[in-house]
């Protein structure tokens, strides 16, 4: 059947998606093409029978139909990139990926899945120890909650499992909500119930498309929690880079502990181990950089396996070394064990796991936000919450703790040319084969090593130059990200996320309390282009006589409107003083002996330089080319005011009430008007107190009306000129 017989409004994808219950009451006429002749069948809306009749030809139809059909999960090719999307919302996700799948891209994703692997694996080990749990767990949240994300995520490049700020993160909520005192396998069965928590609060928020809530979590209190949590894992790393126990992991108590004794007790064998892993891998990057700039060299897994094999050699967990090492292992698979349901256990757990839960999805979909328009293709943010949910919610039967995406994995991935999210599978076998081989080789790895593999992983989340880059551009980020990173580092990670939040929301409150404005001045381009601007950010902006153009940038509402009565006060008072040092000039100079004198408006404008010097010796700024014309219409530039509240309309009634009453009287005018505040003007009234002829569609036809009421006042009242001195 051709393509041209076939006419109708529904998208065949659209249709078949449909239930039956659907359908029965689906009131659009839908007609399919039964013949070549071009005879069209009667509505889907006839009967039930003919309706997946019609639906039984649709799917024969024409295959170019379906495939021109919107997909609900999509990416845009640019270059090599792929075309393809592994996502559960494609009901044919996998199949559909893998018709297209190519020998080269199996090259491409396996060489990128193995080098991200050996960077993957000594992490997981060194996180899983950071969250407090057997290191194994660490490889754990590496395998299962990573197989199942590549298979429904939207990202390519995106890795998830262990991270260094969610292993952090989950350690001390649940330390916080359990006591210190919780250990072993209840501290373990807690992680389970935490994952699984994790991942059912985040299946939920994708459900009710609540992902915007991570942007009250500005890239200010981000980055300042981010630094703040990257030297609390720092100090909690301590104890394992100078060999030494320590009571407490804060970095305040930690220098506390060093400084009252504990530094007597500190391994020189261990700090050599901490320092020359530091340095190598140092060494090993940089020279990666410079020499082999297209090759990635694993310098921790390098380092790592270096270290290894030297404990063992010299025995290093022995006396008289005396350096804590692994030890042995069990090379076991993660066995299927569901996560405790005790109702006690999860109301403890319930806010833990909205913070793990908000905290890993903004980690997440932020990395795959950046690498998606790194190398231009979509993603859907939500349904990375519902990947991300899954994952955690089903590794959560498979002994692995929260997971999150991981940036320096990420970045490998992408400089490693992977194709599709396939990378991920290659990663997960990865894992799987150091499970089942490799764990026994490693009991002679010592603590140290993994601290210094921490440590280096951590050194670009300390960024510092983000405080002087706020300072220098605005103030209130500045001070939002000082005081996230303080309150992260002296009173955790938890109450830091609190403050930080809470800076955010006041920060937010403060500028919408107390928006911009500004005083608008005319730029002529040439006759014809006209535009208005800033007079104090356009030096080229002129006022016009007797016009003051007011612009309020922010909707009027309860919270801002005594502030806009205060800007428009303010206005007003320097007016004053200009009006009060210049007629004081003109009465010491002898041009206004007397208030009756008639001056004329030529004899004014001769003299205004003379009137401004005297203006600038009396401290006011002047600007010499306005005419000493009171101010007679006031024209507000509502473009900005989106919205208007109950009390900013009273407020604009108000001012136009109480300049009306003025000598000589004020036109308040108002421009611009749009949106909810254009469909609040005649249900509140606003529009008869101000008068329909005053309300303008755009700036422009505002001004000119307010320059023809001018000039008409000026020819009535000539003397009204030397009454005031405007900007």
């Amino acid at each position: 059947m051709r393509a041209s017989s076939v006419t109708t409004p529904l998208c065949v994808a659209g249709v078949l998606s449909v239930r039956p219950r659907q359908l029965r009451t689906h009131k659009t006429v839908a007609s399919v093409s039964r013949h070549e002749t071009g005879k069209r069948a009667a509505s889907f809306s006839s009967s039930t029978s003919r309706r997946f009749s019609r639906l039984r030809q649709a799917r024969t139809v024409d295959p170019s139909l379906r495939a021109a059909a919107p997909k609900p999960c999509f990416t845009r090719s640019v270059g090599h990139q792929p075309t393809v999307c592994l996502g559960v919302y494609n009901p044919r996700g996998i199949v559909s990926a893998f018709e297209s799948y190519t020998w080269t891209k199996l090259r491409d994703d396996l060489l990128a899945g193995c080098t991200v692997s050996v960077v993957l694996i000594p992490q997981a080990i060194a996180y899983g120890l950071l969250a407090g749990l057997p290191p194994i767990y660490g490889l754990y949240c590496a395998l299962t909650p990573l197989l199942l994300y590549s298979l429904t995520t939207t990202s390519i490049h995106t890795c998830v499992g262990p991270f260094a700020l969610v292993s952090l993160l989950v350690a001390q909520l649940l330390k916080g909500a359990l006591g210190p005192e919780v250990t072993g396998a209840a501290y373990i069965g807690a992680m389970m119930t935490l994952s699984f928590m994790t991942g059912v609060v985040q299946l939920v928020m994708g459900a009710l498309r609540a992902g915007a809530v991570t942007t009250f979590l500005g890239d200010t209190v981000v980055a300042g929690f981010t630094t703040g949590s990257a030297i609390l894992i720092m100090s909690s790393q301590v104890k394992h880079l100078l060999g030494i126990s320590l009571p407490r992991e804060e970095p305040v108590q930690v220098l506390l502990s060093l400084v009252t004794g504990a530094w007597q007790h500190i391994n020189p064998y261990a700090v050599a181990i901490s320092v020359a892993c530091i340095a190598s891998m140092m060494w090993i990057k940089d020279a990666n950089k410079k020499y082999l700039p297209k090759v990635i060299i694993p310098e921790q897994l390098i380092v790592l396996m270096a270290l290894t094999a030297l404990s063992a050699f010299f025995g290093l967990s022995e006396v008289p070394y005396n350096v804590r090492c692994l030890g042995s292992v069990t090379a076991t698979l993660p066995a299927f064990t569901p996560p405790s349901f005790d109702l006690a256990l999860m109301r403890k757990l319930i806010e833990p796991a909205i913070l793990t839960a908000v905290i890993s999805y903004m980690i997440t979909v932020s990395i795959a936000q950046s690498m998606a328009s790194k190398f231009k293709y979509a993603i859907d943010s939500n349904r990375e919450m519902f990947a991300l949910g899954a994952a955690n919610l089903l590794g959560s039967f498979f002994q692995a703790y929260p997971a999150a995406g991981s940036l320096s994995r990420s970045a490998v991935c992408s400089v490693s040319g992977c194709r599709t999210q396939a990378h991920g599978i290659v990663q997960f076998v990865a894992v799987l084969a150091t499970l089942l081989w490799c764990m026994p080789l490693m009991a002679s790895l010592p603590y140290p090593a993994l601290a210094a593999v921490v440590v280096m992983a951590l050194k670009t989340m300390v960024d510092f130059g983000v405080g002087k880059v706020l300072l220098n551009m605005s103030q209130g980020d500045f001070v939002q990200w000082i005081v996230t990173l303080v309150a992260t580092v002296l009173l955790g990670a938890q109450m830091g996320l609190a403050a930080g939040l809470l800076s955010s929301v006041l920060w937010l409150g403060w500028q919408t309390s107390r928006p911009s404005w500004a005083v608008m001045g005319r730029r002529m381009h040439s006759s014809e282009l006209v535009d208005y601007r800033n007079v104090c950010d356009f030096p080229d902006s002129k006022q016009l006589p007797g016009i003051l153009v007011f612009r309020f940038d922010g909707p009027l509402h309860f919270a801002n409107k005594d502030y806009f009565c205060e800007v428009l006060k303010d206005i007003g008072e320097e007016r004053d003083v200009r009006q009060n040092a210049a007629e004081s000039w003109y009465r010491s100079t002898g041009y206004l002996p007397e208030p009756q004198i008639k001056v004329t408006k030529l004899s004014v404008k001769e003299d205004l330089k003379a009137a401004a010097k005297a203006e600038k010796l009396a401290g006011v700024q002047v600007d010499d080319t306005t005419s000493a014309v009171p101010v007679l219409v006031m024209v507000i530039d509502a473009s900005s005011m989106l919205n208007v509240d109950a009390a900013g309309v009273q407020v604009l009634k108000d001012v136009v009430q109480a300049n009306r009453a003025q000598d000589p009287p004020t036109t308040v005018l108002l421009s611009g008007v749009r949106g909810d505040f254009r469909r609040k003007l005649s249900k509140s009234g606003l529009d008869k107190v101000v008068g329909m002829d005053n309300i303008f569609v755009d700036l422009h036809s505002a001004v000119v009306a307010a320059e023809a009421h001018v000039q008409s006042y000026l020819e009535v009242h000539p003397l009204a000129i030397i009454d005031s001195v405007v900007i």
